[in-house]
């Protein structure tokens, strides 16, 4: 068991900790995305990438 406690001016903080996490097994990773959800996002993103490029397109002004 720790006990740490510290004060600066009239900020205080304590900290206990009881215990050691374990450090075996793998660490935890996010799920993945199921596969369609990962084509309809980038889908998504290509239209809106689309959509930007004929928003902001020069018409043959830019030079």
């Amino acid at each position: 068991m720790l006990v740490m406690t510290v004060h600066v001016a009239e900020v205080s903080s304590e900290v206990d900790v009881q215990g050691m996490a374990t450090t075996g097994g793998r660490p935890a990773q996010p799920a993945r995305p199921q596969p369609w959800d990962e084509r309809q996002r980038f889908r998504d993103l290509a239209e809106d990438d689309l959509r930007d490029r004929a928003r902001t397109a020069g018409g043959g002004f830019d030079g």
